[in-house]
């Protein structure tokens, strides 16, 4: 009986490693220089005219940058068997993606890098490759993510959430000191207006108390959420100020454990998203996963770094 990996070139076909080129879900060290490939620019995939499979890509192993074309094969020995080497198109090529290298490629006298997918990569690829484009690719695997996930991925929402409003800010606070006195008729849309400026200003308020913040975290949160309540603000407002706003910075200003058992006691957020991850094994019963989970959607999922998540490791053995 063969071993797997030499099953792989019956089931596993070029277009299958191209479609993960261009997925940038391949990573790996160059087989020459045994330095790891930086893919700054996958290039263009070629799917209609003669040439090199990817065009106008960008690579760095170690300190050289490499502009130029790339070609997929399954063995390095077919840029020979294609007759490559006899066609000017492909002297731009600067990276050789093969499953099996056994013939390194050398170009006008200058040995190319070549990125050898390993054979679990290849499994994992084709588990990929199989399921709906609608759905995650590892919605059937019952793997939830664990605690320390959650955590690390919750503290890197929480430090893009106080980066990302900075500038809001700011001019939310000059807003405060500008609009008191301004009259407007009820029922324009001017008006309409006013009201959501109005909860910008609420929010905005908030955020700059908490840079005097002195007293205990979670009963500083407990404070701000009676506030909103008394403002008339819906559960969802108030929820949405909170997570977006409030506590970000309290988490910056006190890096307090305090202000995580606040989010755990909060209702986890209604995103359809989110159902996703539920069937996957992730309970998602508050705020805190909630706002986890939407993070490892935005770091890994939108991105498609499948291979680089921990739960792509175990979808060979589902």
């Amino acid at each position: 009986m063969l071993p797997a990996f030499f099953l792989y070139f019956k089931v596993v076909k070029e277009d299958l490693l191209q479609w993960a080129w261009a997925k940038k879900l391949l990573q790996g060290v160059d087989s020459i220089s045994r330095l790891p490939i930086e893919i700054q620019k996958t290039g263009a995939w070629n799917v209609s005219r003669p040439g090199p499979d990817f065009t106008g890509a960008v690579i760095k192993t170690g300190k050289i940058t490499w502009f130029g074309d790339v070609e997929v094969h399954l063995k390095s020995s077919d840029w020979i068997r294609h007759k490559h080497h006899l066609d000017p198109r492909y002297t731009s090529v600067i990276l050789h993606v093969v499953l099996e290298d056994d013939a390194p490629l050398i170009i006008h006298g200058e040995a190319i890098p070549s990125l050898i997918v390993d054979p679990i990569t290849v499994k994992v690829l084709l588990k990929l490759k199989q399921q709906p484009q609608k759905e995650l690719p590892c919605i059937r695997i019952k793997l939830p993510f664990d605690g320390l996930q959650l955590k690390w991925f919750w503290e890197q929402r929480m430090a893009r959430k106080v980066q990302s409003s900075s500038i809001e800010l700011h001019i939310a606070e000059y807003l405060m000191n500008k609009t008191d006195g301004l009259f407007l008729e009820k029922g324009t849309k001017r008006q309409r207006d006013w009201q959501k400026l109005k909860k910008s200003l609420l929010t905005a308020k908030a955020m700059v108390q908490v840079r005097n913040l002195s007293s205990d975290a979670y009963q500083q949160l407990q404070q701000y959420q009676s506030l909103m309540t008394e403002a008339n603000l819906t559960k969802f407002e108030r929820q949405l100020i909170l997570l977006n706003g409030i506590i970000p910075l309290i988490w910056q200003r006190t890096k307090n454990e305090e202000v995580i058992r606040f989010c755990k006691n909060m209702e986890a957020e209604r995103y359809a998203k989110l159902k996703d991850y539920q069937k996957m094994g992730n309970k998602i019963e508050n705020a805190f996963e909630s706002q986890a989970i939407l993070e490892i959607n935005r770091q890994l999922c939108l991105q498609q770094k499948c291979l680089t998540c921990t739960k792509a490791k175990n979808l060979f053995n589902s």
